[in-house]
C-alpha cells in the first residue's frame, strides 16, 4: 500500500509538470496515466489547456486550474495459455512460439514471415510512420530482424494478454484489414486463420493428431498458366 501512495504520489507530481509546461506551451489534448498494481483500476486522465490566450496569470482564477479526473477503464486481460498443438507448414514441422486464446491459436507476424519466406505466399513486413501502422506487401521476400523464431513457452504456464484496440490495423498491400490480436509480454500475436485469409495461405485442425496445417498456396495466375489450352476446332462448329 506504501508503494502504491508513492507511485501515486509522483505520477500525480509528474501530472502537475506536464500541465505546467502546457501553459507555457500551449499544448492541448489529454494525458492518462496507469496504476497496473491496483485492481480497481486506478487511472488519472488529465485535459490540457488548449492555449494559454485563455488564462490570466496576474488576476487567475483557481477554478481554471481544476480539472476533471474520470476514471478510464482497463483493457481487458485474458488469460492466455501457450499453444500445445503440433504445427507443420508445407509437410514440415516446426516449433512456433504461440499461444491459445479462447481456442484460437496466435502467432507473431515476423515468425509466419520468416517461415514463409521463398514460398508462395512470402511477404515483407514494415512499420509505415505516416499511417503509423504495419504494412505488409505481399509477393516479395521477408527481411529478417532477428528475434524471429524464439523457443516455444512450457505449455503450463499462464500468460495475461491485453486485448488489441478495436481501431487498430494492418495494411496489406496498401488496403486496411483488421486482425484479431493480442499483446503478449510486448509482443503482438495474430490469430493465424485471420492472416491466412489475409496472405492467401491454408489453415486447417487435424483432430487425429491435434495439429495445426499450414500449406502455402500459388497465385491464381500461376494455376492459370498450367492449364491446358485448346484451339477451337471449326469441324466441330459444323
Amino acid at each position: 500500500m506504501r508503494k502504491l501512495k508513492e507511485q501515486r504520489g509522483f505520477a500525480q507530481k509528474l501530472i502537475g509538470l506536464v500541465l505546467a509546461v502546457s501553459f507555457v506551451l500551449g499544448l492541448s489534448g489529454v494525458i492518462y496515466a496507469y496504476d497496473y498494481l491496483d485492481e480497481d483500476g486506478y487511472v488519472i486522465a488529465v485535459t490540457l489547456p488548449a492555449a494559454i490566450d485563455d488564462l490570466n496569470f496576474v488576476e487567475y482564477d483557481e477554478e481554471a486550474l481544476e480539472y476533471e479526473l474520470p476514471q478510464v477503464e482497463r483493457p481487458e486481460l485474458i488469460p492466455a495459455r501457450p499453444s500445445a498443438h503440433s504445427v507443420w507448414v508445407d509437410g514440415e514441422l516446426i516449433a512456433f512460439r504461440a499461444f491459445n486464446i479462447g481456442d484460437r491459436n496466435f502467432f507473431m507476424l515476423r515468425d509466419i514471415a520468416y517461415i514463409l519466406n521463398g514460398s508462395y505466399n512470402q511477404f515483407e513486413v514494415t512499420w509505415d510512420l505516416e499511417i503509423n501502422a504495419i504494412s505488409i506487401t505481399t509477393g516479395i521476400a521477408y527481411t529478417p530482424v532477428g528475434g524471429e523464431m524464439p523457443p516455444p513457452e512450457d505449455v503450463d504456464d499462464i500468460y495475461d494478454a491485453w486485448a488489441w484496440p478495436g481501431t487498430s490495423f494492418v495494411y496489406v498491400d496498401g488496403v486496411a484489414v483488421y486482425l484479431h490480436a493480442y499483446n503478449i509480454g510486448g509482443n503482438n500475436f495474430f490469430m493465424l486463420r485471420d492472416l491466412g485469409e489475409a496472405l492467401g495461405f491454408n489453415v486447417d485442425w487435424d483432430e487425429e493428431s491435434a495439429s495445426v496445417l499450414i500449406t502455402t498456396v500459388p497465385p491464381a495466375h500461376i494455376y492459370n498458366d498450367e492449364l491446358p489450352v485448346y484451339e477451337d476446332d471449326e469441324d466441330d462448329e459444323e
